[in-house]
């Protein structure tokens, strides 16, 4: 079984999205005690397929415009080493859960992935589980 290694309540009172420049917003939602967790299931701990624990459901992130920075920033967030890569043989399977993420978009500075961009929840641009996210973390 895999470790959750990032866990996160956010208790916020309004219901906005926190967004940075541009038209994305950020993966940040507020909400009321909403839990959050990253992990990399069907494989080890610091390898595997990409999913989030959202509204009481593991689901799928999508790698619709997702560089190797984004899965740089993964394997940080999960104390996974400073390296990682987007893997493209799929050999961790196929989620069974929603789409919960899809359009992340990290750089140098962030070191969460919850500090990147994103489109909103539960997006309708990724239909097709040949777009879920493998990631293979390297480093120390």
């Amino acid at each position: 079984m895999n470790r959750i290694v990032s866990r996160f309540w956010i208790s916020l009172i309004t219901s906005k999205f926190l967004a940075e420049s541009g038209p994305s917003n950020s993966i940040f939602m507020s909400s009321l005690l909403e839990f959050l967790a990253l992990r990399l299931a069907n494989g080890s701990d610091c390898a595997g397929r990409l999913e989030v624990f959202y509204n009481g459901t593991w689901g799928s992130i999508c790698s619709n415009y997702m560089s190797q920075l984004t899965a740089i920033t993964v394997c940080k967030h999960l104390n996974c080493g400073d390296s990682g890569e987007i893997t493209r043989d799929f050999k961790y399977g196929k989620g069974s859960g929603p789409t919960w993420l899809d359009h992340i978009e990290c750089t140098e500075r962030h070191s969460s992935l919850w500090q990147c961009q994103s489109d909103p929840w539960n997006p309708q641009s990724c239909d097709n589980r040949a777009e879920e996210t493998h990631i293979s973390c390297t480093g120390n």
